[in-house]
């Protein structure tokens, strides 16, 4: 039994350096990252995330691939049928809009989209986490398009490891935002030119 806790261990240690985000952590932080994820399976089929519900968790995605479906764009049916906005592969992560909160608050205003990231260190254990205190509904449902294995951080664990990576998760989730917006309009107009015919 402790040797599969040591195997499961090193198997997120490996599965987290495939992160892009998280390869500026230091070895004491990822660690404890490690510790604190939890693995899931998810068949083929099952969503991992419904669009509306209320999020409290963070995925990274260590195999397989995962489809992102809106309903307002996808006709209501939730994408059962539909090309995936984007689809999710080994080393993404997703899950992180329903637990940033306000996106413009953790966005300092010398953050811009041409800002390099900045270095990561251990957290400091004197700088408190800023958690929303409500949780977030998710903006759209998460489809596993294969068989996946996932690790899931719960919402605290996350605010708690991963306070300094926040503006950064911040600017990326807006450009997210931005760019599903403008697909969302392309789709819309499309949408309207075929019933007008």
């Amino acid at each position: 039994k402790a040797e599969d806790g040591i195997r499961d261990r090193d198997g997120r240690l490996e599965a987290l350096k495939k992160v892009p985000l998280l390869r500026r952590v230091d070895g004491e932080r990822r660690g404890r990252l490690a510790e604190a994820l939890k693995g899931k399976r998810i068949e083929k089929g099952m969503d991992v995330v419904r669009e509306g519900e209320m999020g409290d968790e963070f995925f990274i995605v260590e195999r397989g691939s995962l489809g992102v479906f809106r309903d307002d764009l996808e006709g209501g049916d939730g994408g059962s049928t539909l090309k995936p906005l984007k689809v999710y592969g080994c080393g993404e992560y997703f899950g992180e809009l329903a637990l940033l909160g306000d996106l413009d608050s953790l966005l300092p205003s010398s953050v811009t989209s041409s800002s390099p990231p900045p270095s990561v260190s251990s957290a400091s254990s004197s700088t408190p986490p800023t958690i929303p205190s409500s949780l977030s509904r998710r903006l759209a449902t998460v489809r596993a398009l294969t068989d996946c294995d996932l690790l899931s951080l719960d919402r605290l664990s996350f605010h708690a490891l991963l306070t300094d990576l926040l503006p950064q998760m911040a600017q990326d989730a807006k450009e997210y935002l931005r760019k599903g917006g403008e697909e969302a309009a392309a789709r819309a107009t499309a949408a309207e030119q075929k019933t007008s015919r």
